[in-house]
């Protein structure tokens, strides 16, 4: 009689088991991808400890200035990257300039502030006058800092210390209240450079959602993914350095209405 009952209750035990491995699998599956997606973000997205490279240019308006290095090791700088077409850019411009704006009255060595444009310089000067920018923007002097600096996406925020480490970086639309008090602790933080917070990737509680850098992506697309994927991934340079190049757009030059 024991032995019957034992035999009733297989089937059902067996599909409760079964059941609990699926589930157990399929977790572990969505942490496997959610791990790879973040692994391949950090190749390609800048990232708290990585290093870029300094270089000297001029501003817009004249100015010289070096990038990825200041006079002193407790010096910072942000970096503001955008494009002049992208959407997303533009709706973290208010951000931006509160940002700015709030790092003037920090207390210490002078906070150097800068936005990037990957467009052309003609371009770049009328976006500039059009949103009234209160730091000086400056272009990359060669087309291979683009890729040093992992430009891959636009927006990007990113705070160096004095030696060119990234001790905070976001890619994607800001949120001022979340972004504010991490760009706060990176420019406040040792000399030495180390964060001792957790940087803006995929997972982190200030990234709006995972970055699509899929590079076949075109600019209109990611007009209509606002919801889901709040960047512009930029496009590999096609034309000669200097020319309006950049997110694809339909007319190029064109500042957004």
């Amino acid at each position: 009689m024991v032995t019957a009952r034992l035999l009733r209750l297989l089937p059902s035990t067996a599909l409760v088991t079964c059941a609990a491995l699926v589930v157990v699998l399929a977790q572990k599956n969505r942490s496997l991808a959610q791990a790879y997606r973040d692994l391949r973000q950090r190749a390609m997205l800048p990232y708290a400890g990585y290093e870029v490279p300094a270089f000297t240019t001029t501003t817009l308006a004249g100015a010289r200035v070096t990038i990825g290095q200041t006079n002193r090791p407790e010096g910072r700088q942000v970096l503001f990257i955008l494009t002049t077409t992208c959407p997303y850019c533009r709706a973290t411009l208010p951000v931006w300039k509160q940002i700015a704006d709030s790092l003037r009255r920090v207390a210490g060595p002078p906070i150097q502030v800068y936005a990037i444009s990957l467009d052309s310089a003609h371009v770049t000067r009328a976006y500039a006058d059009s949103f009234r920018l209160t730091f000086p923007v400056l272009l990359f002097p060669q087309p291979k800092l683009r890729q040093l600096y992992r430009a891959v996406a636009v927006p990007q925020t990113v705070v160096l210390n004095g030696s060119g480490r990234v001790l905070y970086a976001k890619t994607g639309l800001l949120d001022a209240s979340a972004v504010l008090d991490s760009v706060y602790r990176a420019v406040t933080s040792s000399p030495g450079g180390r964060p001792s917070w957790r940087n803006a990737i995929p997972g982190s509680r200030d990234h709006s959602d995972t970055v699509s850098l899929n590079p076949r992506r075109s600019y209109e697309s990611c007009n209509k993914d606002a919801g889901r994927h709040p960047v512009c991934p930029v496009d590999r340079q096609r034309d000669q350095f200097g020319s309006a190049t950049g997110v694809r757009r339909t007319h190029r030059d064109q500042l957004p209405e």
